[in-house]
């Protein structure tokens, strides 16, 4: 699948894979993509602020997170759709100008994936039917047919569905779920949790748990989206029943073949609002056989902690989205270093 980033960008562990982080402005798209040796980029999608709400519902509209279309009397379109990370509210990039530059450079030869990190849950569906409709991502990398550059291009969907250490409210995780696989069931399902700034580094096992029961039943490739800081200074119990959660798929579903193409589903025929689905409507579709569990390591991590991640985490199935540390983070970390019992480690 498009989602064995390995065999696409012909690296040999994905930890090799390199990332163009947070490409939300025009200047920073044109540097990724002229950038040959990055792999995949990276990008905010949120709503722009509306223009015709109040003052204090434009507030709100900044809070990190916030998926309500306060203030706007009129239905959202694509064309509100920016590439923005919260607390900033508007961007020189819309959706629409972001992704014809991305699509226009793979069918020109330029060999990329896209992470899109999804910030506004109202933003979501909106995104997925560009998506769907431009068939990106459809087939595995090994496709050679019409369109091979943008359908077998990796595709993958973030967003943080589970409350994590310190965080905010999260997307909804099941209903953001739901609308990628219908929309897009073959792209990589990347799921995190909310965070914030809080000294009190690492997951707890309620946190994990819940992140287990929203995909049991997803039968296409996860990735769980963690800090590598978080995850580290995790109790050791429960970053070892993480650790377990990882798996390829091959071996626990059928290895991939060239019959196993998978199919793209068409336009709902079930109930719809502005064409989607209407709650409980979704109607089964056909998805790839690639339940693979993958993990994603993403923010600030010291030598440590990067050392740590090489000795613990399976190669084969850990990405590499970290950087260095400021003086601030490494102090914290290094606490949590010293203070955690060696039976952690």
């Amino acid at each position: 699948m498009a989602h064995n980033l390995g065999a696409h960008f012909g690296c040999m562990e994905p930890r090799n894979v390199r990332w163009a982080h947070a490409v939300n402005s025009s200047q920073a798209l044109a540097d990724a993509l002229a950038d040959g040796t990055i792999h995949m980029i990276e990008a905010d999608v949120m709503l722009r602020v509306p223009q015709e709400s109040s003052p204090a519902a434009a507030a709100a509209w900044r809070r990190a997170g916030s998926d309500v279309v306060a203030g706007l009397d009129r239905d959202v379109t694509v064309r509100d759709v920016i590439m923005c990370h919260p607390p900033a509210v508007d961007s020189d990039l819309s959706f629409d100008a972001f992704f014809k530059q991305v699509f226009l450079a793979v069918k020109g030869g330029r060999k990329i994936g896209l992470k899109l990190d999804f910030k506004h849950a109202n933003a979501v569906p909106l995104v997925l039917r560009v998506l769907r409709d431009s068939q990106v991502g459809c087939h595995p990398h090994w496709y050679k047919g019409a369109h091979s550059a943008t359908r077998t291009m990796p595709l993958w969907l973030n967003a943080d569905v589970i409350k994590g250490p310190g965080g905010r409210e999260p997307i909804p995780g099941e209903t953001f779920v739901k609308q990628c696989v219908f929309f897009c069931p073959t792209a990589t399902l990347s799921l995190g949790w909310t965070h914030s700034g809080t000294p009190w580094l690492g997951y707890t096992g309620l946190q994990i748990k819940q992140m287990c029961e929203l995909v049991e039943n997803v039968k296409t490739h996860v990735t769980f989206a963690m800090s590598a800081a978080h995850l580290f200074a995790t109790r050791g119990r429960v970053r070892n029943e993480t650790l377990a959660m990882l798996r390829d798929a091959k071996g626990v579903e059928e290895i991939e073949t060239e019959d196993a193409v998978p199919k793209i589903p068409s336009l709902p025929t079930s109930p719809t609002k502005n064409g989607w689905p209407l709650e409980g409507s979704f109607e089964p579709i056909a998805v790839p056989n690639a339940s693979a569990r993958t993990i994603t390591l993403w923010g600030p991590a010291t030598s440590g902690v990067r050392r740590w991640v090489f000795r613990n985490c399976p190669a084969n199935l850990t990405f590499l989205d970290v950087k260095e540390c400021n003086a601030l983070e490494s102090a914290v970390v290094g606490a949590h270093v010293w203070a955690r019992p060696r039976s952690w480690c």
